[in-house]
């Protein structure tokens, strides 16, 4: 469906999500398991509201594999926030009308773990809505977010978070937390990627192939044909507010196979 990445408005950094919808849908899916699982689920983002959906419409939204609905957040076109169980029926009570052009941390919370668990939903960090779902257990496998069901709006989403109850840390609501962003800036220790694509020339500044805040996929990058060649980069400072808590360090990148001969990358 519609969906666009945007430099206004954001919350945090040069980017956001928009989703500006014509009587139609828009959203990005995570496939968060290839399986169904006895799981609880957190769901999080800022939201900005430009315009309000022409009828109520789901915003977040867990589901199976299948994509069938397990519980969801809909906004109304009172600028009300509502949670929903598997069928659809209204779980606890309406947020406080949300403003148009305001940034909003929104949260999503499913407890799948067992039949009819709690579905909860957060605004800014404080519980609006919370009840037992409709849902059997053993089922969470997606999470959907945007204009997931056909109206008009125009809704913004940066700095999501998804949490389940699994693991040493992060097992619970992700909370008000945003994103910041550090990138290659600098050579690094190491510059062994000898094959470059765009940038500035030579190893020494194969940084430069890797610095764009949007990957340009083809248009600039480094390669190797050789085992264990590894390049090193210095990164920016992303600049943190004094006092923050840092609740996860999280490395991304991107790769291909550019030989067709070969079936590796």
């Amino acid at each position: 469906g519609s969906a666009a990445i945007v430099t206004s408005p954001v919350n945090t950094g040069t980017y956001a999500m928009q989703f500006n919808t014509s009587s139609a849908i828009g959203y990005t899916r995570y496939f968060m398991y290839a399986a169904n699982q006895a799981r609880k689920g957190y769901a999080k983002a800022w939201i900005n509201i430009a315009s309000l959906p022409s009828v109520n419409c789901q915003i977040m939204v867990f589901g199976k594999v299948s994509n069938t609905v397990l519980c969801s957040m809909q906004l109304t076109t009172a600028g009300l926030l509502q949670v929903l169980n598997a069928s659809g029926t209204q779980v606890g009570s309406n947020s406080s009308a949300l403003s148009l052009n305001t940034w909003y941390c929104v949260e999503l919370f499913i407890d799948n773990t067992v039949t009819n668990g709690t579905n909860e939903g957060r605004l800014n960090g404080a519980v609006f809505a919370t009840g037992a779902g409709n849902a059997a257990g053993t089922n969470l496998g997606r999470i959907q977010l945007g204009v997931v069901t056909s109206c008009t709006a125009n809704i913004t989403f940066d700095n999501i978070a998804v949490n389940d109850n699994t693991g040493a840390s992060q097992t619970s609501y992700p909370g008000l937390g945003q994103i910041v962003r550090a990138t290659p800036n600098a050579a690094g220790d190491s510059n062994g990627f000898l094959v470059q694509v765009g940038g500035t020339a030579g190893s020494a500044n194969n940084f430069t192939r890797v610095d764009e805040i949007t990957p340009d996929g083809t248009t600039s990058y480094n390669a190797s044909a050789v085992l264990s060649a590894s390049d090193l980069f210095a990164v920016s400072v992303p600049t943190i507010p004094t006092g923050s808590t840092i609740n996860a360090v999280v490395v991304g990148g991107q790769y291909a196979n550019t030989t067709a001969a070969d079936a590796t990358a």
